[in-house]
């Protein structure tokens, strides 16, 4: 199960996402500060949202014609997907969720003071190795593990299990991301300096 996550975290990272878990960071600041509204905040996350599912749908219509994933690559998989939707409660998932992002958004933030190019990769690597490889909630990585269990034609999926653990995940890396890095970072860094831009 364990190489699977990192394989989909990997992929997902490099090929298919905006990066949404950022984006939390970076839209409460912008919210702080009032400088971009809500409704457009929105926006952009349905869409980045819905290109991140695309994408794994592309990737795993891709994987599914061709053998680069064997049959103990579905097996492993299947296990994931039962362990997503069934092993846990809501609240289980949402706590796991603020984990995901909190540990992401700190490597974010860490990589933003480095200068060196090799040394963001590796802060970068760190943080999403920590929530792939303890397993934490993550809403883009698990809607993509889904979209592949969907093109896999999983017996696993169901609509109400997926939605609360996409629920859970979405509000949990929101609290992470968002709540606890970005707010706090943007409360730190008030010194007012956009006053002048700010939306009325």
């Amino acid at each position: 199960m364990i190489y699977v996550r990192a394989y989909i975290s990997v992929i997902n990272c490099i090929l298919f996402r905006q990066k949404k878990q950022s984006n939390f960071v970076y839209f409460t600041v912008g919210l702080y500060y009032r400088v971009i509204s809500p409704m457009r905040i929105l926006k952009i996350f349905t869409l980045c949202f819905i290109g991140n599912v695309a994408g794994g749908l592309i990737f795993f219509t891709l994987t599914r014609h061709s053998d680069i994933m064997s049959p103990e690559m579905f097996i492993q998989l299947e296990i994931t997907i039962e362990h997503k939707l069934f092993a846990a409660g809501f609240l289980a998932i949402l706590i796991k969720g603020i984990f995901a992002n909190f540990f992401i958004n700190i490597s974010l933030v860490i990589a933003m003071q480095i200068d060196d190019i090799l040394a963001k990769m590796f802060v970068m690597m760190f943080g999403v190795s920590i929530f792939a490889f303890m397993g934490y909630e993550h809403v883009v990585y698990n809607s993509v593990l889904f979209a592949g269990g969907l093109v896999y034609q999983s017996d696993l999926l169901a609509v109400i299990p997926t939605l609360i653990n996409l629920l859970g995940a979405a509000i949990g890396n929101y609290i992470g991301g968002g709540l606890i890095i970005g707010l706090f970072y943007a409360y730190l860094n008030d010194h007012h300096q956009y006053d002048g831009q700010r939306l009325h």
